[in-house]
């Protein structure tokens, strides 16, 4: 089951790691990976040289491979010779001693048992089958346990052999202590996020939005009668989100307009598979809506939206685009929004192409709607 989590951690480091431009990524990245790296020079990485940014689900992550690296060293102290606490081998080499014993005890009586085999087939043949037939059911009863437990002792030499290799690989690899290792490296990054977090906690969080991202959304509260929804692919980077995709996922009016079950699933696959990631939803309040409900709508979030809030976890954050504004949200913090031309930004090519490399494989496991029914304003 560690392995699993062996994976992810290595995509975890690819993700959320800050390298100073001056030092190379995959030398630290190996040097935090190797089970031979000093515990010293690791918490120097983490705590010096790099910044490894987690988010709460991703301390949730980290925790559980925690839990999962104690679950498996149990396993394996129990396989590692050097333990002085007794083994699993011990106890199947005592069970398997007990089966050899037993094993030759019947046969000894089996072949003790000759004499009276003798008398059996001599009353047979005397036709006095009444007395014989019970001795005659003992002998083959007899017979029937000897290959019954000579069937088990064949079954627990295999089960011993085994154990033998499988005890000598947690030996030579070395199993209990790069579990140990892996644990400590786990609690100093851990440590190290959750002090840069509280440095950090004070200020807003910036989110970083493309300028046509945010004139594509107005554009829909402006020239529509229904509302329109969808998600903001964002990377993250320390206290910033930077939106590098814009998804429509939804439309419908006030109240009932919901983003398609196939984008939710999907983001919520990429958010898992890369941590990097993050994600924003958006929605408008379109001229529809500002004529139905009132001037208010232009300028506010809607009751509905804050109940909205209220039921998602912290961090969660929301954007909302008017006619006229854009606001944005976020549980637990403040948030910060921010425009910029991302045509200029060699950066946010490379990014973006890398997240479209990721959303594409994540996303050929779906069928998205092709459009959405929109009214065109008055």
């Amino acid at each position: 089951m560690v392995e699993k989590y062996h994976r992810k951690f290595r995509r975890f480091l690819e993700n959320n790691m800050h390298v100073p431009d001056n030092r190379d990524g995959s030398d630290i990245e190996a040097s935090i990976l190797s089970y031979d790296t000093d515990l010293d020079d690791v918490e120097t990485i983490v705590s010096e040289i790099v910044s490894i940014s987690v988010s709460s689900d991703e301390e949730e992550f980290l925790r559980s491979y925690v839990s999962a690296i104690d679950s498996n060293m149990e396993w394996a102290q129990q396989l590692d010779s050097t333990q002085v606490v007794p083994n699993k081998k011990n106890e199947y080499s005592m069970l398997l001693s007990l089966t050899r014993q037993l094993t030759a005890d019947l046969e000894t009586a089996v072949n003790e048992g000759n004499e009276l085999e003798d008398i059996a087939r001599r009353l047979k043949d005397a036709h006095l089958l009444a007395e014989v037939e019970y001795e005659e059911e003992q002998m083959m009863q007899a017979g029937r346990n000897l290959e019954g437990i000579l069937e088990r002792r064949k079954k627990l030499n295999s089960l011993m052999n085994e154990l033998q290799t499988l005890e000598q690989y947690v030996n030579t690899h070395q199993i209990t202590a790069s579990l140990r290792h892996r644990k400590q490296v786990l609690g100093l990054i851990l440590n190290n996020a959750q002090a840069s977090s509280q440095r950090s906690r004070s200020g807003a969080i910036k989110v970083s939005v493309p300028e046509d991202f945010l004139e594509q959304m107005q554009e829909f509260a402006r020239n529509y009668q229904e509302e329109v929804c969808g998600h903001l692919i964002c990377r993250k980077e320390g206290d910033e989100l930077i939106a590098l995709k814009m998804l429509l996922s939804g439309a419908g009016t006030e109240g009932n307009v919901s983003p398609d079950k196939a984008y939710v699933n999907a983001v919520n696959d990429l958010l898992e598979e890369y941590p990097r990631y993050s994600f924003i939803d958006f929605h408008t309040h379109s001229v529809g809506t500002i004529q139905q409900h009132g001037p208010q709508f232009a300028e506010n979030w809607s009751r509905r939206d804050l109940q909205n809030f209220d039921d998602q976890g912290e961090g969660y954050t929301g954007m909302l685009a008017t006619p006229r504004k854009i606001l944005v949200e976020r549980n637990g913090r403040d948030a910060e929004l921010q425009s910029f031309n991302k045509d200029s930004s060699s950066q946010f090519r490379e990014w973006s192409q890398t997240l479209d490399e990721h959303w594409t494989d994540i996303a050929s496991e779906y069928s998205f709607p092709t459009s959405f029914d929109l009214t065109p304003a008055n």
